[in-house]
């Protein structure tokens, strides 16, 4: 079972923490920030609670259930300790910023895509180091191309990717691109550890798929 991390990104200069499992944001750290955004903007204070009691929240709350196949309550949710607060789907934060303001929807939308196009380019350019780097260590990869094959599907099947999906990494979320970039440093890391490629992935993709070496 994976551990459920909590991940601290920036919005607008501020902290929002994000759990790892789920991708649920901390709204408690977004209507702070959220109501310094209309303060700047001469609006008054608002209340999340408030949001919660309008009917069309209630009728989106249910059809947003229905399709992630969940209870309404799973969709909000109430913590204590270190990291409590209340947490929220994902979609359920994109419409919390709308009712905020309009203004803030496009900023969370933009700043939630720009990261998504941020890992896809950081991980291309990660895989490419990689290859320089498997290729310099292992003679057999230029000798075999096969190995190139095999080196890209250990990646994706290790990061949850479709094998017979040409457009896998156009189509992966953050966490799998991020995933990828963690595999990447994985097979530098360990490069030295083996003494052919084969063992090598064979290694990594164990230690990433095994139940009781997951983190």
């Amino acid at each position: 079972m994976k551990t459920n991390q909590i991940m601290v990104r920036k919005f607008l200069g501020h902290d929002i923490r994000q759990n790892h499992i789920g991708g649920y944001f901390n709204l408690t750290d977004f209507s702070k920030i959220a109501n310094e955004f209309r303060k700047q903007n001469g609006l008054s204070k608002k209340q999340t609670a408030h949001y919660v009691e309008l009917q069309s929240t209630k009728e989106f709350m249910t059809e947003l259930a229905h399709e992630e196949d969940v209870l309404v309550k799973d969709l909000w949710l109430s913590k204590r300790g270190k990291n409590g607060g209340t947490w929220v789907h994902p979609i359920v934060f994109i419409d919390v910023a709308m009712w905020f303001n309009p203004k803030l929807k496009v900023k969370v939308l933009k700043w939630v895509y720009d990261e998504l196009i941020s890992a896809r380019d950081e991980g291309g350019e990660s895989y490419k180091t990689l290859m320089s780097e498997l290729t310099q260590t292992f003679p057999e990869i230029s000798k075999n191309p096969i190995w190139y094959k095999r080196i890209s599907r250990t990646i994706y099947k290790i990061c949850g990717l479709k094998k017979d999906d040409s457009d896998r990494w156009n189509k992966a979320t953050v966490e799998q691109l991020k995933k990828r970039d963690k595999v990447h440093e994985q097979l530098l890391l360990l490069k030295d550890t083996q003494t052919n490629i084969g063992d090598l992935l064979v290694y990594v993709y164990n230690h990433n798929t095994k139940p009781q070496n997951l983190v």
